[in-house]
């Protein structure tokens, strides 16, 4: 078994804490100063976090197991998110070609370790 690797643990924790700074920062255009912490936040924090999650990826995964730790729940919460927004939104539009809220990372890793499968 190989040895966890605490600092990237620590990494990602602060990634996140980013991601979440650089959200609520949505809704504050106008103001340079908030503008550049934002543009800081959400410039680097989505691919080194993905670089991260890959390459701890890195060993070989069975595909049933990544179906049901990362597609099941993708595809759940993209419905369950829908339906929430059609009932919400009166002019929501569907798409299966995006989906729901943040599950595209969900959906990218899949895509990710399936390929890794391959080579």
């Amino acid at each position: 078994m190989e040895k966890r690797i605490y600092n990237l643990d620590n990494v990602k924790v602060i990634l996140i804490l980013l991601v979440i700074i650089g959200h609520t920062l949505l809704n504050s255009y106008g103001d340079d100063g908030i503008e550049y912490i934002r543009f800081i936040c959400r410039c680097f924090t989505m691919p080194l976090f993905t670089f991260i999650s890959g390459y701890l990826t890195k060993k070989e995964q069975a595909f049933w197991k990544n179906v049901k730790y990362l597609l099941y729940p993708c595809l759940l919460f993209t419905v369950v998110n829908d339906i929430l927004q059609m009932l919400v939104t009166p002019n929501y539009v569907f798409s299966w070609k995006q989906p729901g809220f943040a599950m595209w990372y969900l959906l990218a890793l899949f895509i990710y370790r399936v390929l890794f499968l391959i080579y």
